[in-house]
């Protein structure tokens, strides 16, 4: 992993965002090979395909969300914003991702947070105001809230989710 640096506001989100994936592959890593069939408490997904949602788009967004922040330019409505099917989105990265192994999976996350990593370390304090209109709220408002933008948070939930249903399962 690269060290990098990072502007005073966007440390405290990309520690929580590499916070975040760490504990989840810590515990995917650590899992038993059979669980991962387990039904998990998203509706229709198993356990694995809760990684595979994880790999998916939710991890894009994020790497889209970074880009146009750094290029000036609004998110694309059709990915990012209201009016979007999150649930069609999220159906089509889990359905992409049914034939690949555990391990790819992880490889997929690994490389976004390190694209995470790369793409916040280039924000600067001339980033930290420009606003994402679908949103109407600044890059500082929108990673640090409690919603769309905690990416680490994203990845904590769904961990949750994992243990909730593996406990049960073992």
């Amino acid at each position: 992993m690269t060290e990098r640096t990072f502007a005073s506001w966007v440390e405290p989100i990309a520690r929580r965002d590499r916070e975040g994936r760490a504990a989840l592959l810590d515990y995917v890593r650590l899992a038993a090979p059979g669980v991962w069939e387990e039904p998990s408490p998203v509706d229709g997904w198993n356990c694995r395909d809760v990684v595979a949602h994880i790999a998916g788009d939710s991890g894009k967004w994020f790497s889209h969300m970074l880009h146009a922040a750094l290029d000036g330019q609004q998110l694309n409505p059709t990915r990012v914003g209201p009016g979007v099917d999150g649930d069609a989105l999220n159906k089509r990265d889990v359905e992409e991702r049914s034939g690949r192994s555990l391990a790819e999976l992880i490889d997929e996350i690994e490389a976004d947070g390190e694209q995470h990593d790369e793409l916040l370390s280039r924000l600067t304090d001339d980033h930290q105001e420009f606003r994402l209109a679908e949103y109407l709220l600044s890059p500082d408002e929108f990673l640090s809230g409690n919603a769309a933008g905690n990416r680490g948070g994203h990845d904590l939930e769904h961990l949750s989710q994992l243990r909730e249903a593996l406990e049960v399962a073992t």
